[in-house]
């Protein structure tokens, strides 16, 4: 779930996983201290997962409009698809996204994330996670960079033999000026990798983070703390699995 403030609108994005019906997404818009369904994006296909991952941009300053990226990483047959919505009024369907070499149950899509603009276009650009059985190949994380909206366009891509490498991403927005980074979760290996991206793609740390008790599934969730309380002008972390918590020090 991701808000993003426009004004005195907040949007917030709930997917539901689509097993069999073409169940909906729901976004809400909190008026003061309410909230009100906004709009409701119901998935192009069935079978697919549509809504297992999501996430939603900040929107240009320009532009004030929002998009949604919504991960069905069951779709066609387990290759997966990613798509990309405008939810300024109406929601509108943009772009959809399949991995460069599409393949039965690699499972594209299996998490989004927006990060800020590395290519310097003004636009924020995407991570999608791949999150496939370590047997058929490593999964991967691949970065998306914008082209001017709504396209998308396909650059570089990041693996790890972790057979859950690709399902947890989280994109890093506070300090975003002072370059592009994002935390991969790997709940199966109970650990987390922290990476840059630039021009030539991502690099990852020379460390990962790791619990100090061995929580399993520690990496199933990451997001970072609104303030830097350690005052190092980092971004600090918190990372769930069941509960872990790591500081940029």
């Amino acid at each position: 779930m991701r808000q993003t403030k426009k004004g005195f609108l907040t949007k917030i994005c709930c997917g539901f996983s689509a097993l069999v019906a073409l169940l909906p997404i729901h976004v809400f818009g909190q008026a003061q201290t309410y909230f009100d369904t906004h709009a409701s994006i119901v998935g192009p296909i069935s079978n697919g997962r549509f809504g297992a991952a999501i996430d939603c941009s900040d929107g240009s300053a320009s532009s004030h409009v929002s998009l949604i990226a919504v991960g069905a990483p069951d779709a066609s047959n387990g290759e997966g698809r990613v798509y990309v919505y405008s939810v300024a009024d109406t929601p509108t369907l943009l772009i959809t996204l399949q991995a460069p070499s599409p393949a039965q149950n690699y499972h594209f899509g299996s998490a989004v994330a927006f990060i800020p603009d590395f290519n310097a276009d003004g636009k924020e650009d995407l991570l999608i996670g791949e999150a496939s059985d370590p047997l058929i190949r490593d999964p991967r994380i691949y970065v998306y960079q914008s082209g001017g909206q709504p396209s998308f366009s396909y650059c570089h891509y990041a693996s790890n033999s972790g057979s859950s490498f690709g399902s947890v991403i989280h994109g890093y927005r506070l300090f975003g000026a002072q370059s592009s980074r994002f935390i991969a979760g790997i709940p199966t290996d109970a650990s987390a990798i922290p990476y840059g991206i630039t021009a030539a793609g991502p690099s990852c740390a020379t460390f990962s983070l790791k619990p100090r008790s061995g929580q399993p599934g520690f990496g199933a969730s990451i997001t970072e703390v609104p303030g830097d309380f350690d005052l190092d002008s980092e971004v600090d972390t918190i990372i769930g699995g069941p509960l872990g918590f790591a500081n940029s020090g």
